[in-house]
């Protein structure tokens, strides 16, 4: 596979054609001045001649004309050679412009890659989490200690008495996530209500994701590599063709995290080698 991270071939082939122009044009250059020297020279011999009431040679003359035909030659070859690496340069510019998109477009497709591959790692070790929480389901007593009344249990639960071992079970699961990933928790304060610590999906998540759903029931819930792509991935590799194409600037900020590069510019990837 072609490894976006390296210089391409074709803009080194650009370098090398751009160097070789640019010591075609000091050849030129110098022989121009040699010229325009042996030009001067004639000519103020001639003036010389002409001041003397002397005869200009023929040879004089000849000379002077050849001189003046080269130079003309000499100065219309470095105009040549001037376009051609002014071309040359543009043509430079266009390639690494090129290469630098692909570069970071390349940038992109990989951190969508690996939030994909952490995405999956994260909806294993849910699955897993689920599991236990049966698990734990299953050894507790059908009736557990019984809730207070004023906030003893969400607004949405309809039943009232002891809690069920599935509600004892949620209990437990959700402070050992609290514990383990606090960060995943939303604090919420109402004034006479306390505090509330929950965590809070998000809906909508492929256009403007927000915390509350317009309307209706609530959608299922997606799968973790689901929710990945249509929060972060779909977008980054749409970003990655719009940079491509140049339908969008290079300059993204701080869009996606730096990629590692090896020695060789291969780009390291940070979930491969532990890094993430």
């Amino acid at each position: 596979m072609k490894n976006p991270f390296k210089k391409s071939d074709q803009s080194a082939a650009i370098r090398e054609r751009l160097a070789k122009l640019q010591a075609g044009a000091q050849q030129v250059a110098q022989r121009r001045d040699v010229a325009a020297s042996r030009l001067d020279d004639a000519r103020e011999r001639r003036r010389a001649l002409i001041r003397d009431g002397a005869e200009v040679a023929e040879d004089l003359r000849k000379g002077l004309v050849s001189v003046e035909m080269e130079l003309r030659s000499l100065e219309d070859e470095a105009s040549e050679f001037a376009a051609a690496i002014e071309e040359c340069r543009a043509e430079l510019a266009h390639e690494e412009q090129r290469g630098e998109r692909e570069r970071r477009a390349a940038e992109l497709e990989m951190v969508a890659t690996a939030t994909e591959r952490a995405a999956k790692a994260v909806g294993a070790a849910a699955n897993a989490f689920a599991s236990a929480v049966k698990d734990l389901e299953a050894s507790l007593p059908l009736i557990g200690p019984e809730p207070s009344t004023a906030g003893g249990r969400p607004q949405n639960r309809r039943h009232s008495g002891p809690l069920t071992a599935s509600e004892s079970a949620a209990i437990v699961a959700a402070e050992a996530l609290a514990n383990a990933a606090p960060a995943l928790f939303d604090e919420h304060n109402s004034i006479g209500w306390g505090s509330i610590s929950a965590i809070t999906r998000f809906f909508d998540l492929s256009r403007s994701p927000e915390y509350r759903f317009p309307g209706g029931p609530v959608p299922e819930p997606l799968s973790a590599v689901d929710a990945a792509r249509e929060l972060i991935s779909d977008r980054l590799r749409a970003m990655a063709a719009e940079i491509r194409s140049g339908q969008r600037p290079l300059d993204l900020g701080q869009d996606t995290p730096p990629i590692e590069q090896d020695d060789e510019g291969a780009a390291i990837d940070p979930v491969l080698t532990g890094h993430a």
